[in-house]
């Protein structure tokens, strides 16, 4: 599962230069499939939800995805993997429960519909970050993108302004500590695997569900609900490993902008599965999205061509 950013973790990790373009390259498919993984978890979550609470489905999920973790761990020899006390590692993976915790709490009390949009904002949230924190240079091209994808996520999701509440506020402060997080990642040291890191936060976040139960009325799982939860345990891991390699490998303002190819996965799930057909707005939007990535994407490629030109 680490043999992707494996060479890449073997280099020093920079905070302030430019990255090469070859590895932004690798952050862009990394963050892609790492939407995809989260989306996925999504619609099996949802499927599930229809009969077991939050917390019961957080807890047998991160439950089921942590036992496929210590699997790969023993593979690799890393039931003792070294690090994980470090302090960025310690940072992130607080961060990650914090963020879970406020995103549900927003959630139950705010419209699906502006709870997405509330999240969306996090491109530009990271972008800023990476500016301030990580001495990033953005220039206008990159701003454009972030900018261009957001007005795209608008068209498709198009919340209402009129619930913008002490929830919403709650929402922000999730994205805050989500783009929080993927900075952290950035200061992780190369010898403390990706796998390693994502075995510990999915270790943390089922324990977070398994914290919720004296508030809940847990259910008898029946072969259904173990079904849906099992596979989206298998993809909500495949989201917690490619965002931590794409923050680690790539400039963080080169990658958020394809954060929101999360939209065009949605779109295409609630089409196949509940019927739900975008129309001429939601369409354009994707549009938007779509083509604000292939356009950095684009850049990125024509540099790493440059660069590696003669």
């Amino acid at each position: 599962m680490d043999t992707v950013s494996t060479r890449a973790l073997r280099r020093p990790i920079r905070t302030g230069p430019i990255l090469s373009a070859s590895r932004n390259l690798a952050g862009i498919l990394a963050m892609c499939a790492a939407m995809a993984g989260y989306i996925t978890n999504d619609v099996f979550v949802k499927l599930a939800s229809d009969s077991l609470p939050t917390g019961q489905i957080i807890a047998v999920r991160g439950g089921l995805a942590s036992i496929v973790m210590l699997a790969i761990l023993a593979f690799r020899g890393e039931l003792r993997p070294a690090g994980l006390g470090h302090w960025s590692v310690l940072a992130r993976t607080s961060a990650e429960v914090g963020a879970t915790l406020l995103y549900l709490t927003a959630l139950f009390a705010l419209p699906i519909a502006n709870a997405t949009a509330i999240v969306q904002t996090m491109p530009l949230f990271i972008t800023i970050l990476a500016v301030v924190l990580l001495k990033e240079v953005v220039g206008w091209r990159r701003w454009s993108a972030v900018a261009a994808g957001f007005v795209g996520m608008l068209l498709v999701v198009r919340p209402g302004l009129e619930g913008f509440n002490t929830a919403s506020w709650i929402a922000v402060a999730a994205v805050v500590l989500m783009a929080f997080r993927d900075v952290l990642s950035r200061f992780i040291p190369p010898f403390i695997s990706s796998t390693s890191v994502t075995a510990f936060t999915t270790m943390a976040v089922a324990l977070f569900g398994v914290a919720l139960m004296p508030f809940e009325d847990w259910q008898a799982l029946g072969a259904r609900e173990l079904i849906l939860l099992a596979c989206a345990s298998i993809f909500i891991l495949a989201g917690y490993f490619f965002i931590l390699v794409a923050a680690r490998i790539a400039e963080l303002s080169v990658i958020a902008p394809f954060r929101y190819t999360v939209m065009v996965w949605a779109i295409a799930y609630g089409a196949l599965i509940w019927a739900e057909w975008p129309d001429l707005p939601a369409f354009a939007g994707t549009a938007l999205i779509v083509g604000s990535g292939l356009y950095v994407f684009h850049r990125e490629h024509a540099i790493a061509r440059r660069a590696s030109a003669p």
